[in-house]
């Protein structure tokens, strides 16, 4: 299906690495400017992330959501990318990716929503009704329309809990 699979939590590794090699000066910083803009977003990124664990806590689902974000955008450059005439095939095309390990929350999957397609449901967007009027009464605010669409930038989420093993084991 030309599906590009992206790991959240090897796109956080990439981006400690990254992270680390500026820091420990693997990279110099004239390097860090030549680079693309999605690996240089991965090293802040990163940076955010290390200090969050080197404080103890978690990665913020922020970071993890940026980090997503920046996957797909590499996709795409990737896919814009101009073939290399020397290569033996040209490099895939991807039509499309799927995400493992993330999000695994409704509060992950709203802010990867947010990222991904600027749609945020807990936004509020003005209306008529938010003013009043000295000179008339406004109309009754119509009931909402049940059959409505929501705007959304994900469209599927599939949670499947296995053990390791046991996913390994059903698709070999």
């Amino acid at each position: 299906y030309q599906l590009k699979v992206i790991s959240a939590e090897g796109t956080l590794q990439n981006a400690l690495e990254l992270a680390k090699d500026v820091q420990f000066g693997r990279m110099s910083e004239g390097r860090v400017k030549s680079l693309p803009s999605w690996d240089q977003e991965c090293i802040h990124l990163g940076n955010m992330a290390n200090q969050a664990l080197s404080r103890g806590e978690a990665v913020p689902d922020e970071v993890y959501a940026k980090l997503v974000v920046v996957a797909i955008h590499r996709i795409d450059a990737e896919n814009k990318k101009e073939p290399d005439p020397d290569a033996l095939e040209p490099p895939p095309e991807y039509l499309g990716w799927v995400l493992e390990d993330f999000p695994e929350t409704t509060a992950q999957a709203a802010l990867l929503e947010k990222y991904i397609s600027g749609y945020d449901a807990e936004a509020h967007i003005p209306s008529r009704w938010d003013r009043a009027s000295t000179l008339a009464e406004a109309l009754p605010k119509p009931p909402p329309d049940p059959t409505a669409l929501i705007p959304s930038g994900i469209d599927l989420v599939i949670y499947i809990e296995a053990e390791k093993e046991t996913s390994l084991r059903r698709c070999l």
